[in-house]
């Protein structure tokens, strides 16, 4: 289990280094929802702001965002997300707090983003930039998820081998060990529940 946590913590920190920010699926649409929550936007709200992913006039819900990780998403757009605000449809302040949208995220839980949550709170209140926050955020994620991957390992230990190489596949780790996305946290809870089960379905009591 320790080989397996270690294989996989460095090949999360090598896909996190070689990963630009905004080159995750819907990376903006999760950024404004995780701190939209911490803003005390628990539940999804209408706004007037669009993106380009959902550009009308009816139908966009959102949060109260804080105008700098607006203007971090706008500074590194480069055509991978279009998930990120249309400047010119936010009404607001220059500074504090602006209605961002996010629909294909609204429905998630926050308990899917706790890791992330974290590290938006320690770099909210460190101060810290937003650079730093959203790889904070990232190393925050990568943590919980090779401690998951450690305990999935754990509960096969008859199967260590086998199951230890499938998630130390780079395609398994490539994004889901550290995005800033629902799907990370999902997808670690969800290999550990496998194993959980496949544990008791091939356990004493089964046979």
């Amino acid at each position: 289990p320790l080989l397996v946590a270690l294989c996989v913590l460095s090949e999360g920190l090598f896909f996190m280094a070689v990963t630009k920010p905004g080159h995750v699926p819907d990376v903006w649409a999760h950024v404004y929802r995780i701190d939209s929550i911490l803003n005390g936007d628990i539940v999804a709200r209408p706004v007037t702001s669009r993106s380009m992913l959902h550009n009308t006039d009816r139908g966009v819900v959102g949060g109260a965002v804080d105008r700098s990780w607006m203007q971090y998403s706008l500074d590194q757009y480069d055509g991978y997300d279009p998930s990120v605000v249309l400047p010119e449809s936010v009404i607001g302040k220059e500074i504090g707090n602006s209605d961002l949208p996010f629909n294909n995220t609204a429905t998630n839980s926050p308990i899917v983003y706790a890791p992330q949550l974290v590290g938006f709170a320690i770099g909210r209140v460190l101060s810290l930039g937003t650079e730093m926050t959203y790889r904070l955020a990232e190393s925050c994620m990568l943590a919980v998820y090779v401690l998951l991957m450690y305990c999935a390992i754990c509960a096969l230990p008859r199967w260590r081998i086998p199951i230890g190489l499938l998630l130390c596949v780079p395609q398994m780790v490539k994004l889901a060990s550290f995005s800033i996305s629902a799907d990370s946290l999902t997808q670690a809870v969800v290999i550990l529940f496998g194993c959980l089960l496949f544990g008791q379905i091939i356990g004493e009591r089964s046979r």
